[in-house]
């Protein structure tokens, strides 16, 4: 009689909760998504997805994500843009 060897197999997904204190976000007219989103800045947007500038850089030349200018000619990213394009990098 032979043995049979049961094979257990778990998969274990996490996901990641960052947590930004002062977060200064700006709602506008997003002209590539055609509707009101949040806007942030580039340094936020570093930090919470955890991201370069030049991939920011790159996604924005792809039209991949929305920039726009704020206040005091800041360069502010779609946030809705950005979390779409998340999937990619």
């Amino acid at each position: 009689m032979t043995e049979t060897k049961k094979i257990k197999e778990i998969n274990i997904e996490y996901e990641r909760v960052r947590v930004v204190s002062n977060l200064k976000k700006t709602k506008s007219r997003c002209s590539g998504c055609q509707t009101t989103a949040e806007f942030i800045s580039i340094p936020i947007a570093i930090q919470i997805f955890e991201i370069t500038e030049s991939l920011i850089s790159n996604l924005a030349n792809q039209e991949i994500i929305h920039l726009r200018t704020g206040i005091n000619n800041e360069i502010l990213v779609c946030l809705q843009s950005l979390l779409l394009a998340k999937e990619s990098f």
